[in-house]
C-alpha cells in the first residue's frame, strides 16, 4: 500500500508539472502570458480593451499625419499665391511712373492679367486626395461688412512730403480736425479708392461747374475729389471739384455718388469748417465692399479613439474675387469714362494703379493671415500627433504588462519544471522497480 500510494503521489505531481511545462512552453514560444481565455479571463478582457484603445489612437495619429500633409500642400499653394501677388504689386509700382511708356504699360497689363488668372487657377486646382483646398469649400468665414480704410494721401508735388490731414479750425472754435470725418460706405456699392484734397483758395468762391458764386458769397476753398473703382459696375470715374465757403461751420452728411443711373452713394462723411490755411490738406480712403460668407466647412479629422474626438482643419478661399482683386489693372476699366468731367491727364492711370496697389496689399495681408492660421493648425496637428503617440506608447505598455509573458521568469520556471519532470520520471521508475522486487518476494515465498 505504501508503495502504491507513493507511486500515485509521484504520478499526480508529475502530471501537474507537465501541465505547467506545457503552459510555459506555449508562453515561451508565443511570447504571451495570455494565449487563451482560460489563462486569465479578466486579464484577457482588459487586454483586448486596451488593444482596441491603442489601435484607435494609432489610427488617429495616422489621420493627423495625413492632415499635416494636406496643410503642407495648402501652405505651398498659398506661398505661390503670395509670390504671384508680390510680382503683381511690383508691376503696379512700375506702371505708376511717368517714365513708363504706353507700350510698357500695355506689356505690364498683359502680365498682370496672366498672373491674376494664375491665382484663380491655383484657387480652383489646388487639391489633396481630390479634395479642393483653396476654393472656399474648407472655409466657414462669415459675411464681412463693408468698411473704410484710410490710406496715405498722394505726396505733395512741391515738397515731396505727405500733406497734412487736419484742417486748422474744424469746429469754428479753433480746434483742428480731420478733413473727412465719420466715413461710411454706401450700401451695395463696389469697392473704390477716393482722394480728397483742398487745392485752392479764391475770393469770392465760384462753383467750377456753373461759374456762379457759391452761397453765401465770399472767400472759399476748392475741394478736389477723385473716386475710382475698377469694377465696371462702379460707373465712370469721378473727378470733380466743389467750392465751399470758409468760416460757415462743419457740413454733416456730405456724400460722393456714382454717376450711373440710378446714382448710388459711394461714401458718406462729415466735412469740417474750412479756412484759407487749409489749402493742401488731403485724405485718401479705400472702401471695401461687403462680402457674403464662404459657406464651406472645415475638414473634421478623426484624431482619437472615441467618436467626437476630432480636429478641424480649414483653408481659405484665395480666388481673385474672394481677395477683392478681380479688377486690378494698370488702366481704368474700359467702361470708366466721364465725358462731362474729363479727368486730368494721367489721373485715370494713376488712380487705377493706386487702387490696385491698395487692393493687392489687402490681399497680401489676407493671405498672410491665412498662412498664419495654417501654421497654427499645423502646430496643433503636430501636437495632437505627439499626444497620440505618447498615449499609444503608454496604452501599449499597459496592454503588454497584462498580456505579454515575462520571458526570464518563464524560462526559469520552464527549466525548473523540466528538471522536476526528469526527477519525477526517475522516481516513478524507481517505485516501479521496487514494486517488482516486492512481487518477486511474494512469488518467491510460494
Amino acid at each position: 500500500m505504501d508503495v502504491s500510494r507513493l507511486g500515485n503521489e509521484i504520478s499526480l505531481h508529475s502530471n501537474i508539472t507537465q501541465q505547467r511545462l506545457k503552459s510555459e512552453t506555449e508562453r515561451l514560444s508565443s511570447g504571451l502570458r495570455i494565449n487563451n481565455a482560460q489563462d486569465d479571463p479578466s486579464g484577457l478582457a482588459i487586454s483586448e480593451s486596451l488593444r482596441a484603445l491603442a489601435s484607435g489612437v494609432d489610427t488617429g495619429a495616422q489621420n493627423l499625419r495625413t492632415a499635416n500633409n494636406l496643410l503642407t500642400v495648402g501652405d505651398g499653394a498659398l506661398s505661390t499665391t503670395t509670390d504671384i501677388l508680390q510680382r503683381v504689386r511690383t508691376l503696379l509700382v512700375e506702371s505708376n511712373s511717368d517714365i513708363t511708356s504706353a507700350g510698357d504699360r500695355s506689356d505690364i497689363q498683359t502680365e498682370v492679367t496672366q498672373l491674376l488668372q494664375e491665382v484663380n487657377r491655383i484657387s480652383g486646382n489646388a487639391k489633396f486626395n481630390n479634395i479642393s483646398l483653396l476654393d472656399g469649400s474648407l472655409s466657414n468665414k462669415g459675411a464681412q461688412n463693408a468698411s473704410v480704410i484710410e490710406r496715405p494721401a498722394k505726396l505733395d508735388e512741391t515738397t515731396g512730403l505727405l500733406p497734412p490731414r487736419f484742417v486748422t479750425d474744424a469746429d469754428t472754435f479753433g480746434n483742428p480736425g480731420p478733413l473727412i470725418a465719420n466715413p461710411v460706405v454706401g450700401n451695395g456699392v463696389s469697392a473704390s479708392w477716393l482722394q480728397f484734397k483742398i487745392t485752392d483758395y479764391q475770393n469770392p468762391a465760384f462753383d467750377p461747374t456753373t461759374g456762379l458764386p457759391v452761397v453765401p458769397p465770399g472767400p472759399g476753398i476748392y475741394l478736389n475729389v477723385i473716386a475710382y473703382g475698377g469694377d465696371p459696375a462702379f460707373g465712370p470715374q469721378i473727378v470733380a471739384t466743389s467750392a465751399f465757403a470758409t468760416g460757415v461751420g462743419p457740413i454733416p452728411s456730405a456724400s460722393i455718388t456714382t454717376q450711373g443711373t440710378p446714382a448710388q452713394s459711394i461714401l458718406q462723411f462729415d466735412l469740417p469748417n474750412f479756412s484759407q490755411a487749409d489749402v493742401g490738406v488731403a485724405q485718401s480712403f479705400q472702401t471695401v465692399r461687403d462680402t457674403p460668407p464662404d459657406g464651406g466647412q472645415p475638414l473634421q479629422i478623426s484624431s482619437g479613439h472615441v467618436e467626437g474626438d476630432v480636429l478641424p482643419v480649414g483653408l481659405p478661399n484665395v480666388s481673385t474675387s474672394a481677395l477683392g482683386i478681380s479688377y486690378v489693372s494698370v488702366y481704368p476699366t474700359p467702361d470708366v469714362s466721364d465725358t462731362a468731367n474729363p479727368p486730368v491727364p494721367g489721373t485715370s492711370v494713376d488712380a487705377a494703379a493706386t487702387d490696385g496697389l491698395y487692393r493687392i496689399d489687402l490681399a497680401l495681408e489676407a493671405i498672410g493671415y491665412a498662412r498664419a492660421q495654417v501654421g497654427a493648425q499645423t502646430v496643433a496637428v503636430e501636437n495632437a500627433i505627439s499626444n497620440n503617440e505618447l498615449q499609444g506608447v503608454n496604452i501599449t505598455a499597459s496592454e503588454s504588462n497584462i498580456r505579454d509573458a515575462n520571458l526570464a521568469a518563464e524560462a526559469t520556471a520552464h527549466t525548473k519544471d523540466q528538471i522536476l519532470v526528469s526527477v519525477q520520471n526517475q522516481l516513478l521508475k524507481t517505485v516501479n522497480l521496487n514494486a517488482q522486487d516486492v512481487l518477486k518476494l511474494f512469488g518467491g515465498g510460494r
